[in-house]
């Protein structure tokens, strides 16, 4: 089990806004990554498009993601899914955003540390993002909006090339034992319970891995979480 509480992670200060990096891909078999990002208002970045698939779950604040020649409002509750190589564009203007973003595989991570480690430098991020297979400039692709609804399916594992699903559920949960790792990120209430031999209890923001195959049960009534699951559950 890997727990992250809210307010921590891994900082990654880039130029959209601070990622935070909630589960690290060695925590998932190498499946999915999770990030928390706050974005500040600001010029969109150019349009990009990168190998890995991408969630972002609104918690704060709108987004405007372009893509495909379409122009896609997000509001909180909403999730965008955007499937690996599709160019597009996120921009923030009314006021800050805060936003959990899942990522398939290890390349965003790796990307991001390195945009990092080049600074400020514009064509030294640009570097960067070739190095990790992002390409800069227009293109295709098509984007997948689920507007807020409460419990469901937000995310079924075909907008994400089969790596993973994302379901926004209420406690209790279990007690079960799945055969693929899962990360529950706590949108609402305390999640308390046990995963294995381990008691649990988080915030909002807080962040619990269990591993595959590991018995894991939450009992408090109460609680909005953010499922994810690697492969697909449905």
């Amino acid at each position: 089990m890997f727990t992250t509480l809210p307010d921590a992670g891994v900082r990654l200060d880039m130029i959209d806004g601070v990622h935070v990096a909630k589960v690290r891909p060695e925590h998932t078999g190498g499946v999915y990554e999770v990030f928390e990002v706050l974005a500040e208002p600001a010029p969109a970045a150019p349009p990009h498009a990168a190998p890995w698939a991408a969630s972002l779950h609104l918690l704060d604040g709108t987004l405007t993601v372009r893509a495909g020649g379409r122009v896609h409002r997000v509001a909180p509750g909403d999730t965008v899914t955007l499937p690996a190589h599709t160019a597009y564009t996120v921009d923030v203007q009314d006021g800050a955003a805060r936003f959990v973003a899942v990522t398939t595989g290890t390349g965003a991570g790796r990307f991001f540390a390195d945009a990092v480690a080049a600074g400020p430098d514009i064509g030294a991020v640009v570097a960067a993002a070739a190095r990790h297979g992002v390409s800069i400039g227009p293109g295709g692709g098509q984007v997948h909006l689920a507007p807020g609804a409460g419990p469901g399916v937000t995310v079924p594992a075909e907008h994400t090339g089969g790596v993973y699903e994302i379901h926004e559920i209420t406690t209790p949960v279990g007690p079960t034992r799945l055969p693929w790792p899962r990360t529950l990120y706590v949108l609402g209430g305390t999640l308390t319970g046990r995963v294995g031999d381990e008691d649990v209890e988080l915030a909002e923001g807080g962040t619990v891995t269990v591993p595959a195959g590991v018995a894991h049960a939450f009992d408090a009534a109460g609680a909005l979480l953010l499922s994810i699951t690697a492969g697909s559950w449905t």
